[in-house]
């Protein structure tokens, strides 16, 4: 008899609800159906690790490419406020094949981008970039060139190179092209 009473009970009260043009009000866990409802949640904050890279200039490469690759460099300081390796990434306009390529209609320009986190003077050490692919980098104080005031700054190498070949066999004029540098903390 009571469960019959207590669904009497309930029906009428959703009918008092509809009949008043009100929607029941639904509230969080724990929380008492009625004119006014209480319940309670967690709130969690994961502030991100920050990045900066600063030092980056634009590049402008002259030559005809007689003789050798024509390469720019150009040294950023990579500062974070954790000590520990990060992420980088580039991107571009790209050709069929994924290259980097510098364009303007028929004339295409493919060039390379490396990064050189561990020895400025060892060409060796440059690690070409794919478009739009982080490169993982892991670097501990002892690899680290020191730069800028925070004592997780470090120091590494954007490299642009564009091969002597593809340089002689490019038409004559100026061509430009955007490349983002996308860098964060792993």
């Amino acid at each position: 008899m009571t469960q019959s009473k207590n669904s009497f009970s309930l029906l009428l009260t959703a009918a008092a609800l509809l009949m008043m043009n009100v929607s029941p009000v639904f509230a969080a866990m724990n929380g008492m159906r009625g004119d006014m409802s209480m319940g309670s949640l967690k709130v969690g904050i994961t502030k991100a690790e920050v990045a900066v890279m600063s030092g980056v200039s634009d590049m402008v490469i002259s030559g005809n490419g007689n003789g050798s690759d024509l390469t720019w460099k150009s040294t950023v300081c990579i500062s974070k406020m954790q000590a520990g390796g990060y992420r980088i990434a580039a991107d571009g306009n790209v050709d069929a094949d994924g290259n980097f390529v510098i364009a303007s209609g028929d004339n295409v320009i493919p060039y390379q981008v490396a990064w050189n986190s561990t020895d400025e003077s060892n060409a060796a050490a440059n690690v070409a970039l794919t478009p739009g692919v982080p490169l993982v980098v892991s670097q501990t104080a002892d690899d680290a060139r020191k730069c800028g005031t925070s004592a997780n700054a470090t120091e590494a190498s954007l490299v642009i190179n564009i091969p002597q070949d593809a340089m002689q066999m490019a038409q004559k004029g100026n061509l430009s092209e955007s490349l983002t540098v996308v860098i964060a903390p792993n």
